[in-house]
């Protein structure tokens, strides 16, 4: 590679077989402002070089593989500057905007990504993994839709990614109107997931194994089918994404978010008013 892999507060980026192969590892478990920015830095890095790389391996160095939004930096941010309630609905459908397109970095690099989930994957954990093209996980991996818990709807992709995944209509809104958690064998039951191993190191040999295998596929053929399968999903996907920014920069100034969010972070159950 002809420049230096950049340094991240929330990444790290390694490079395997002769620089075929991406590993990037999460080292941050909680999702903060600059764990969505940095994604831009990681992958403007990537789209340089990716004439060269074949595929991208996703894994976390945590305990956990994504635990989600940091509650309180993100009550604090999405509460905004203005007392207006048509600026600060801008001003959150921007940063819900932002955080879509952060994230769609993984939908739309020309290569494929694969990621191996281990242990807690939350909230904002399973948006990032529903934009890859893979996802394996460990048999102690448990997912949780959770943002129920913390009054809003999932809106940084969830809800327009994984209709296409779990095609079981009745345990998909399950999932999201209980915030409940599932484990690994229910995700792959569910279409979630595709392999289960038994530990973090089996699973990262044989996301490795599988990373080598298509790189040594024809890389215009492996450029063509993701882009034609992102082609088929994308337009309804993105219109989606949209109407979720739309109708979510007014939601998220409920009074029922901040309710739950501090029942949350005090292990309380809420109490909302009548709707």
């Amino acid at each position: 590679m002809s420049s230096a892999i950049p340094a991240l507060e929330n990444y790290k980026l390694t490079l395997l077989n002769n620089d075929l192969i991406g590993h990037i590892s999460i080292i941050a478990q909680t999702m903060k402002k600059t764990f969505f920015s940095e994604l831009n830095v990681l992958f403007d890095y990537i789209k340089l070089h990716q004439s060269q790389l074949r595929c991208i391996i996703l894994t976390s160095e945590c305990k956990h593989f994504c635990t989600g939004l940091d509650l309180v930096e993100a009550s604090s941010t999405l509460n905004g500057d203005s007392e207006d309630v048509g600026r600060q609905g801008i001003f959150i459908q921007r940063l819900i905007k932002q955080w879509q397109n952060d994230l769609m970095n993984f939908f739309k690099i020309e290569i494929p990504v694969i990621v191996g989930i281990d242990n807690l994957c939350i909230g904002g954990g399973v948006d990032l993994i529903s934009f890859c093209d893979i996802r394996v996980c460990t048999e102690n991996a448990k997912f949780t839709i959770k943002e129920v818990d913390i009054g809003m709807c999932a809106d940084i992709g969830s809800a327009q990614r994984l209709p296409m995944l779990i095609k079981n209509d009745g345990k998909l809104r399950e999932l999201f109107y209980t915030g409940r958690f599932f484990d690994s064998k229910e995700a792959q039951e569910l279409g979630l997931i595709s392999n289960i191993y038994k530990n973090k190191e089996e699973m990262f040999k044989k996301m490795v194994e599988l990373a080598t295998t298509i790189s040594e596929k024809s890389p215009v053929a492996v450029w063509t089918i993701k882009n034609v399968l992102n082609h088929q999903q994308q337009q309804d996907f993105e219109q989606n994404l949209r109407y979720m920014q739309a109708i979510n920069s007014s939601m998220i100034q409920t009074t029922d978010m901040k309710v739950a969010i501090m029942s949350f972070l005090q292990k309380q159950k809420p109490d909302f008013p009548k709707l």
